[in-house]
């Protein structure tokens, strides 16, 4: 059967039965984790080869890494083309970022006029919308992010230095649970979640951003980290641009 053919059967499915669309992509991202532990186990017995100066062997493991390498590349081909990014859904934050760097390159904005003192203090109960974040304080300690997105999964990566088992408890919890999706889950769904290093938890990041304050809200809670000791830092405030 040809990937084109397969790609077919893939629409078909998801154009006709919504379920059994979703059930597919389940099992998909299931067999991708699985695939992607078999590529650890070789990786692993490459490095046990080559402590034995046992190259031969090394080589043909080679071989075999590359071949997984390409099944999983396909895999998050096919989940990928049955889960198109919604752009109508997409958080608000990446649309107006696309908006206002097609704007620059035209002259419209000037990226400078809407940045903001980042030395200055925020908190998780303000409205983010049309809002950048630079950086944020946890423990007394800054880190600096890129995105709404980046900060919360450096929030958890910080959750499961202090506690992995805390961490481990938020797949499946109640409270990290949306209408049709799990905020932590142990399989990856490309463009939507993220792994939190080490670990095999993966985070879900497609929200906007005051979505994401309100889940890092929730991760504190579990923390026993009081919301007014988490400090936010912004680097933009684009709101005067969307009245």
């Amino acid at each position: 059967m040809t990937d084109k053919e397969i790609k077919q059967i893939l629409k078909y499915i998801i154009d006709t039965d919504k379920k059994c669309g979703d059930d597919v992509i389940y099992a998909l991202a299931l067999l991708d984790t699985s695939v992607e532990s078999m590529l650890e186990s070789v990786k692993g017995k490459i490095s046990d080869n080559t402590t034995k100066n046992n190259f031969s062997e090394v080589a043909r493991l080679v071989q075999f890494c590359n071949s997984i390498i390409e099944i999983r590349e396909k895999i998050q081909e096919y989940i990928t083309y049955m889960t198109p990014i919604d752009y109508e859904k997409q958080s608000q934050e990446k649309k107006d970022d696309e908006l206002l760097e097609k704007d620059e390159k035209r002259g419209y904005v000037n990226y400078s006029n809407y940045a903001v003192k980042r030395d200055e203090i925020h908190f998780l109960n303000e409205d983010f919308t049309h809002k950048r974040i630079c950086a944020f304080d946890i423990d007394g300690r800054r880190i600096e992010v890129g995105s709404w997105q980046d900060a919360l999964v450096k929030v958890c990566e910080v959750a499961y230095r202090k506690s992995p088992m805390l961490v481990n408890s938020f797949v499946g919890n109640p409270d990290f649970q949306g209408n049709r999706v799990s905020y932590f889950e142990r399989l990856s769904v490309p463009n939507k979640n993220v792994r939190i290093c080490d670990s095999d938890i993966y985070v879900w990041i497609n929200l906007s951003a005051n979505q994401i304050a309100a889940m890092i809200k929730k991760i504190l809670k579990y923390m026993r980290i009081r919301e007014d000791c988490f400090k936010i830092y912004l680097r933009a405030d684009y709101t005067e641009l969307h009245k």
